[in-house]
């Protein structure tokens, strides 16, 4: 009886490691393609718009979008078409993260007396816990924001 009990424990033991390993290969393999599909997405993101109306109204409408969201300008300067915002924290139930938070820098460039260009670069960042320090996020995870930034900007702008 000792025999197949130990032999028993042996061959529950080798399928579980095989259960484990082969979890690993699967879900690692999807993880890979994952991030490279959103890298490549990532990198064909639009991150400069040009819109169809004056300097002053595109800078009006990107400043009403920022307040909009809550963020902090903590520097501008029309002149040279410069904003800076502060750290915006956003608190996200997302698995082992408990903390978000982004800023972003934009450029508002005059192309013509009808035309306007705004270059957005964000920043963001994850920390696993109170005490963690922020540390810079996947650039799967910041996926869309442009795009949702500019139609903000876009449905703010005052003709």
């Amino acid at each position: 009886m000792k025999k197949n009990i130990s032999t028993n424990k042996a061959g529950l033991l080798s399928h579980t490691f095989l259960i484990i390993v082969l979890s690993i290969s699967v879900f690692g393999c999807s993880v890979a393609e994952l991030n490279i599909a959103t890298q490549k997405d990532y990198a064909n993101l639009e991150k400069s718009k040009t819109f169809d109306n004056s300097y002053n109204s595109v800078w009006a409408a990107v400043a009403k979008s920022l307040s909009v969201k809550g963020y902090t300008i903590v520097s501008q300067n029309k002149d040279s078409g410069s904003i800076s915002t502060d750290f915006l924290v956003t608190k996200e139930a997302i698995f082992l993260s408990a903390g978000r938070r982004h800023k972003v820098n934009i450029f508002v460039e005059k192309v013509s007396a009808s035309k306007t260009k705004v270059t957005l670069t964000p920043v963001f960042e994850v920390k696993a816990a109170d005490e963690a320090p922020w540390r810079p996020s996947r650039p799967r995870d910041t996926l869309g924001y442009e795009k949702i930034l500019f139609s903000d900007i876009q449905s703010n702008i005052v003709k």
